[in-house]
């Protein structure tokens, strides 16, 4: 059986990603955690199906699709815990 927690990434941006490792591996003695990054939403959603993460978390502007596109995909698969993150330049 695996405990571990597994999050999804679909990011594309470095800083936000280094900011989400570290705080990862800040807490990893209180949690178990598998992370995998996407940088697109459709490799994302690809992930979504095969691996059944615990929680997504996705950039509201994607490359190719937004993240409340993918938001109502993840939800159709029942993927229930979705943070869509956004930023201002």
């Amino acid at each position: 059986m695996d405990d571990k927690v597994k999050i999804l990434v679909m990011h594309e941006n470095a800083s936000f990603l280094e900011a989400l490792s570290h705080a990862v591996d800040m807490n990893s003695h209180l949690y178990a955690v598998d992370i995998k990054v996407e940088n697109t939403g459709a490799q994302g959603l690809e992930e979504v199906q095969e691996w059944e993460p615990s929680v997504v978390i996705v950039d509201a502007h994607l490359p190719d699709i937004d993240g409340y596109q993918v938001l109502s995909q993840c939800v159709n698969k029942t993927v229930v815990n979705v943070v869509i993150t956004s930023e201002k330049n």
